[in-house]
């Protein structure tokens, strides 16, 4: 995890606190103590969608040997848990696994992702009291790694790679304590680490949409 996220989270976690108020004790006998104005929301989701990243770099290496072939869109599962945050603003620690495959023969690469995600959504408006529409960002870590078997190669590298996003989010609300949600979501910017230190490196290119559907469970 580099420093961006672990600042973020700081930050988050920071603000959290300041709009969970004091701790119980807080202001014995010294008045009552302050209270949150509004609704503090914690949450627990599941997540299945398809994401597909660029990866223009990783495919062109190995086009060749692959016949033309490249990795594309594939199945992503996710899981997320919501931080306390006022009104209907969310902020939320996801995490998420990826695999994608390109063959041609004998000759195959094959690339896994993990993926930490700190998000943040802000409420644009509701209809009703049923459906919610929210606007956020992105910033994620990826954790990858590549193999390519084939024509007497074979070839193993590892990649740490930070992506900076945006995303809109559509949650219904059957019951006051579960919600059915749709994210579309865009990956603008991607930086590997790696690529940024050493010559000649395949770069690792993450930009790319992302789709998810997902249960919220509130608590």
């Amino acid at each position: 995890m580099n420093k961006i996220s672990i600042t973020l989270i700081s930050l988050f976690l920071f603000i959290s606190q300041v709009f969970a108020g004091p701790p119980p004790w807080a202001g014995v006998g010294e008045g009552p103590a302050a209270q949150p104005t509004k609704k503090m929301a914690r949450w627990f989701c599941f997540e299945y969608g398809w994401y597909g990243p660029s990866l223009n770099d990783l495919n062109k290496t190995f086009s060749g040997m692959l016949g033309g072939e490249k990795i594309g869109m594939n199945d992503y599962l996710g899981i997320g848990i919501g931080m306390p945050m006022p009104g209907d603003n969310r902020m939320g620690l996801f995490f998420g696994y990826w695999n994608g495959s390109a063959k041609n023969g004998s000759n195959k690469l094959n690339l896994n992702m993990i993926t930490f995600s700190p998000e943040g959504s802000f409420s644009i408006f509701k209809v009703q009291e049923k459906t919610h529409f929210l606007l956020g960002f992105i910033v994620r870590d990826v954790f990858a790694w590549w193999t390519f078997n084939g024509d007497g190669l074979d070839t193993t590298d590892l990649c740490v790679v930070t992506d900076f996003g945006a995303k809109f989010t559509t949650e219904y609300y059957p019951i006051k304590s579960l919600s059915v949600k749709f994210d579309l979501q865009r990956i603008f910017l991607s930086l590997d680490w790696g690529a940024l230190f050493t010559e000649d490196k395949t770069k690792l290119q993450t930009q790319g949409w992302i789709i998810k559907f997902g249960l919220n469970l509130y608590y």
